[in-house]
């Protein structure tokens, strides 16, 4: 793409075009002159911050306002590598609907502080502030990670070390089962797939306009999970996340959230750090989070609540729910420096406008769009939420916060929420039908080589090639399945994992990959893609799969890609400052993908 800043005397405005457009004519840029002097600099300050009637700001056009027109996908369906000959077609019915379980003992969904129900009420930013009366002051400040005592606060509990899923599994005749965050590893690829480069609404925004409307890169890189025997019913499986085993660079991050979600739900500062400040004592029993169980077709899904409040079902007459999902996000200034040096940032990093390209709400939501709102829709729906409610940090103070309806979410992303439904719907079932193929691989493997596998690993990657969209799965059966590990003390060096050739010792040998392809059949649409239009009806998926030859060394390229593009990539610029390029070409990185920006010398 080219990059055009315009000097105006409020700051440089960056005004973004795809590769593929021409250059801006002069006319054409004097427009673009002069729209942008609309959009110019604000700080934020108490008197354009808040008015006397709303004390609040809408920064962006409110998405019921807007008519999301229907995006055409860019990619074709893949229907096999070699004219289709080797490509296996089928035809699954999409499962109808989510029905939740009651499941009885639940505790209670903890309530937001009644100050903040003034943010749920009047849609927009709240900026927390002294002379905003309406929000409370002593949430502003964030408490050091290091004096809050994390073992008073639930522990996430995996699918699979969760009884009451384990045995809600055989209740209700599932086959599989995990919660919404394990889940998500699936459905994200799967969605990305049959999207084929569909685009979302993030241009939309005022000051994104000429921006990017894609996923970001993150979006389309390799997620794993792990299929674990229920330890009450082997036949039946519990999907749990397959983390690299590397060390973390966003801990901090998820540390705080665990603490803000706490002060969210606090009634006042004396009352958190009474709870979460002291030390634990033997009389202090561990707490239980509350769940969400719902089932589709043969998986039962089980969502985390984390807040509630009667200002929703009052504030929207089609609300889902009082429930809604506590989401507390750094900004992109944090977010972009987690691999290291972010603390240098904690003086500059904070949002001082509505609008614009950088530091600024406007901004936080354009990223939104791009990488996150996916995620946050399907843990709303699985869940039965009505929103997620937001918290921006720079991890010392918090900025602001702003209620986003579940609605308005899926719009930006499928242009309604009954596309978001269907979309969410097809996925689910393509994930159930995916895990059923890896069971039956592993299943005739054992029979060949009369060897038990406990536990199987799918590794995923959505891409599109030559025109074609795609997504490549490969099934490896693991045989020595040491469980959830949260922390991995010994954890190998990320040098040391790039240079190595199984850097995971897993059994290459044993992983057999395929291509999948998935076209919807719609009966509204004669070009066979959803248009998303709320009167479509579509009632089944034709999947086509092909076996993948060359699986080991395939997988080992997507393996490498994730490795030097996103772990790897602090480490490959922190050795260009030491070793020339010959010098590190010298260390026989394995597989250095071509195309990796990671060893580009900025």
């Amino acid at each position: 793409r080219h990059l055009n800043r315009i000097q105006l005397s409020d700051g440089l405005i960056p005004l973004m075009r795809h590769y593929n457009k021409p250059l801006l004519d002069e006319k054409t840029l004097k427009e673009e002159k002069k729209r942008a002097q609309t959009l110019k600099y604000q700080p934020i300050t108490y008197e354009n911050t808040f008015s006397e009637k709303d004390h609040h700001v809408q920064y962006r056009p409110h998405y019921e306002g807007i008519h999301f027109e229907p995006q055409v996908p860019i990619f074709n369906v893949f229907k096999g590598t070699n004219t289709g000959k080797h490509c296996e077609k089928r035809t699954i019915n999409i499962s109808p609907s989510f029905q939740e379980i009651d499941v009885p003992g639940q505790p209670p969904v903890n309530k937001i502080h009644e100050s903040l129900d003034y943010v749920i009420e009047n849609p927009g930013v709240h900026v927390l502030e002294k002379k905003n009366e309406r929000m409370p002051q002593f949430m502003k400040k964030i408490h050091d990670p290091m004096r809050i005592d994390f073992s008073k606060m639930a522990p996430f509990v995996t699918s699979s070390q969760d009884e009451t899923l384990t045995r809600l599994i055989n209740e209700n005749y599932c086959l599989f089962g995990g919660s919404t965050s394990s889940l998500n590893k699936m459905l994200i690829p799967i969605t990305i797939t049959m999207l084929r480069g569909k685009p979302n609404h993030a241009d939309k925004l005022p000051s994104y306009t000429r921006g990017r409307n894609n996923f970001t890169k993150g979006m389309e890189r390799m997620q794993q999970i792990i299929l674990r025997p229920n330890p009450q019913d082997e036949k039946s499986f519990l999907v749990d996340s397959n983390e690299f085993p590397l060390p973390k660079t966003n801990e901090i991050l998820l540390m705080l959230g665990k603490s803000l979600e706490r002060i969210l739900t606090s009634t006042n500062l004396d009352d958190f750090e009474e709870h979460y400040l002291r030390p634990v004592t033997a009389d202090d029993e561990h707490p239980h989070e509350p769940y969400h169980f719902s089932k589709i077709g043969g998986i039962l899904c089980r969502s985390q609540l984390d807040a509630q409040s009667s200002s929703v079902s009052s504030s929207f007459s089609n609300a889902r729910s009082n429930v809604f999902d506590l989401k507390t996000r750094a900004v992109a200034e944090i977010r972009h420096h987690m691999n290291g040096g972010y603390r240098k940032f904690l003086t500059t990093s904070y949002l001082e406008s509505f609008l614009g390209a950088k530091n600024s709400y406007e901004r936080e939501y354009y990223e939104m769009v791009r990488n996150a709102f996916m995620k946050y829709a399907y843990q709303g729906r699985i869940g039965n939420m009505d929103g997620m409610f937001m918290a921006h940090h720079n991890t010392r103070d918090i900025f602001g916060f702003e209620y986003l309806r579940l609605d308005e979410i899926e719009s930006y992303l499928f242009d309604s929420p009954q596309s978001a439904d269907i979309m969410l719907r097809s996925s689910m079932t393509i994930a159930e039908t995916i895990m059923e193929d890896a069971v039956r691989y592993v299943d005739s493997l054992q029979k060949k080589k009369k060897k038990k596998s406990p536990s199987i690993r799918i590794a995923m990657v959505p891409r599109q090639r030559n025109g074609t969209s795609y997504l490549a799965v490969f099934f490896e059966p693991v045989y020595t399945d040491k469980g959830f590990i949260d922390n991995v003390p010994n954890a190998p060096k990320l040098t040391t994992v790039l240079r190595s050739e199984n850097p995971f010792q897993q059994n290459l040998d044993e992983i057999q990959g395929y291509y999948y392809g998935f076209e919807v059949d719609a009966t509204s649409d004669e070009h066979h893609y959803l248009n998303f239009s709320s009167n479509q009806n579509i009632s089944s998926i034709h999947v086509n799969r092909e076996k993948i030859s060359n699986s080991k060394d395939l997988y080992l390229d997507f393996l490498s890609q994730q490795i030097h593009l996103f772990e790897g990539r602090f480490v490959a610029q922190n050795l260009y400052k030491k070793h020339s390029r010959s010098e590190i070409e010298k260390l026989n990185l394995i597989r250095r993908p071509k195309w990796s920006w990671a060893w580009q010398k900025d």
